[in-house]
């Protein structure tokens, strides 16, 4: 099931284009190319987000619609990531990055989405 994040593209020192995240600075993808780095933060943020859920954790900023990505992306727009190795004079912008989750990890995000709002649940 698709599930969503923002992140920010950015132009580096090195020439290099970098795509992060502030809801999971562990999370990076880098390359010459900005699809490439788009790409590779996916596969980061996918195997951390897994992690996360694995672990019993409700993974922040992870959108279950584009429309509610959407709809969290202006704030996000208005921004700028801060980087001490972004290129000088250039600024980033947002991106929706969508994620695959197996089947088995977005029934348990639910289930901690619903311990959250039901905590006596005990879920």
């Amino acid at each position: 099931m698709a599930h969503f994040s923002i992140a920010h593209v950015l132009r580096l020192r090195d020439g290099t284009y970098a795509v992060r995240s502030a809801d999971y600075p562990e999370c990076e993808g880098r390359d010459v190319q900005v699809w490439p780095a788009r790409e590779k933060f996916r596969a980061a943020l996918s195997e951390h987000v897994s992690g996360m859920i694995e672990q019993g954790e409700l993974p922040p900023a992870l959108y279950p619609s584009l429309d509610e990505a959407q709809s969290k992306f202006g704030a996000h727009c208005r921004m700028q990531f801060a980087a001490q190795d972004r290129q000088p004079n250039t600024f980033d912008y947002a991106v929706i990055v969508n994620l695959e989750l197996p089947r088995i990890e977005t029934e348990r995000l639910a289930a901690l989405r619903v311990g959250k709002l039901l905590p006596e649940s005990g879920l």
